[in-house]
């Protein structure tokens, strides 16, 4: 399936670049390649994109796109690693990074990838198809640990029901799809609960999407997002922004 994402703030995302036609940028989340191409648009032959993603299904559709194109690099990889990323094409630094952070529109509309409750899969949500699944999750976490995750990453006031109804499945047999998982959720719930505010699983799936993936690891987060400062040229004798004030950016106060 061919990787499609619909950025947000597209053009206010480029234009913030300020891309210089010689210089070197880094799109850390390629995706589809919407920002990417916009990006190699304003380079002269001399410039160079570095295009990092996780995803393999992003990196084939970026390959497909781009080929020809001489000055782009695409990188199969986690921009956590944009030091060494960057350390390949450069030992002064790049002249603008880009990171658009989160899930993208494709790998939620694609059934395949696990991330649905409305369709059956193998409950998978793992942006990188590398490393534990949400399925690895659900049958290996304790009782405890799945009702810390669920009401911290998806603010679920029936966390501990549920974490109980998973971990009294799991008994019986390995919880293996989506829609499985999306029955149990609902069977943990009050009755009056499963008719507000939309699918009752869906915080959960947000939660394990989001723990799966690691996407709220703020000490992490923050410091990539120093290091990815420190590796812009024009940062480099004027960093502004403190810990606090990442913190702040990414909603670790909320």
């Amino acid at each position: 399936m061919e990787f499609k994402h619909i950025p947000v703030l597209f053009r206010e995302s480029i234009d913030a670049l300020d891309i210089k036609p010689d210089g070197l940028y880094a799109d850390c989340t390629a995706g589809g390649g919407g920002h990417s191409n916009a990006i190699l648009d304003r380079l002269s032959e001399n410039g160079r994109l570095v295009a990092i993603d996780r995803d393999p299904e992003a990196i084939e559709t970026l390959t497909k796109r781009f080929e020809g194109r001489e000055n782009v690099s695409i990188v199969n990889d986690n921009f956590f690693n944009i030091k060494s990323i960057l350390s390949q094409f450069t030992d002064e630094g790049a002249d603008g990074i880009l990171a658009d952070l989160g899930v993208s529109s494709h790998q939620l509309d694609d059934a395949a990838r696990g991330f649905s409750f409305h369709a059956d899969a193998p409950l998978d949500m793992r942006m990188s198809m590398q490393g534990m699944s949400a399925a690895d999750a659900v049958n290996s976490l304790s009782q405890r640990e799945l009702q810390d995750i669920i009401y911290r990453y998806g603010e679920d006031k029936f966390a501990p029901r549920i974490a109980a109804g998973i971990v009294r499945a799991r008994a019986e047999k390995p919880i293996e799809t989506t829609l499985e998982l999306a029955e149990i959720v609902k069977s943990s719930i009050p009755a009056a609960a499963r008719r507000e505010g939309g699918h009752p699983a869906r915080r959960t799936f947000q939660a394990l999407r989001i723990y799966v993936n690691g996407e709220l690891d703020i000490d992490s987060l923050s410091e990539q997002l120093k290091t990815a400062q420190k590796l812009i040229k024009q940062c480099k004798d004027k960093l502004t922004k403190t810990d606090e004030d990442i913190r702040k950016i990414l909603g670790a106060e909320n």
